[in-house]
């Protein structure tokens, strides 16, 4: 399977509405770590207040990685095949 297969684009999906104190779990932070890609979730039940800190952990855990929210994507070309 490993000469057929390989890992493309890696996406994670970050909620904006979940306490602070969630984004603290290890699996978490792995998902950022290897994400090309941070989709901010639930943009439209979050405040700004909410949006910007949590585009900056993103940031302070994976600086390479695109961030976009998720009402503003568009996965058709981001996605390689």
């Amino acid at each position: 399977l490993l000469t057929r297969f390989h890992v493309g684009t890696v996406i994670c999906a970050i909620d904006t509405t979940a306490e602070p104190q969630a984004r603290k779990h290890p699996e978490l932070l792995r998902q950022v770590a290897a994400a090309d890609l941070c989709v901010t979730t639930k943009i439209d039940l979050a405040s700004q207040g909410d949006v910007d800190p949590t585009e900056a952990w993103c940031r302070s855990i994976n600086p390479i990685a695109a961030i976009e929210s998720a009402d503003r994507l568009d996965l058709s070309t981001r996605l390689q095949t």
